[in-house]
């Protein structure tokens, strides 16, 4: 696992146990009024694929979503990536795609029990 690389730890994910749908932000559209940001000119419908860090443009964007079906019952006990659901797999590879970055660690809880190193 290379720790200070390109490597993700996505935690918490117990807490989609049992969600029907994830949603995953992929990208911001300006609603706004012409505007000079980041050394040109954006008119409303431009598109951003990370948040504006200007909140005069932020704050006339909307977020874009990529829906993902969730996943039935608990995972909390899960200790091996391929006894994942299907659904968690697909979302991890989702999350991958989107950030460049490859998933190193899983975590389903607090517990080290509960972390699966990939």
């Amino acid at each position: 696992m290379n720790i200070n690389g390109r490597d993700i730890a996505l935690t918490k994910l117990q807490v989609f146990d049992g969600v029907g749908e994830i949603k995953i932000c992929d990208s911001y559209t300006y609603n706004g009024p012409r505007y000079f940001y980041a050394g040109r000119w954006i008119e409303g419908g431009a598109s951003f694929t990370t948040a504006p860090s200007d909140v005069d443009v932020l704050r006339h964007c909307e977020p874009n979503y990529i829906s993902l079906p969730g996943w039935d019952g608990p995972t909390q006990d899960i200790d091996r990536y391929d006894n994942l659901p299907r659904e968690m797999k697909n979302y991890v590879r989702k999350v991958c795609n989107l950030t460049g970055a490859r998933a190193g660690v899983l975590s389903m809880g607090p517990e080290r029990s509960q972390t699966i190193v990939i």
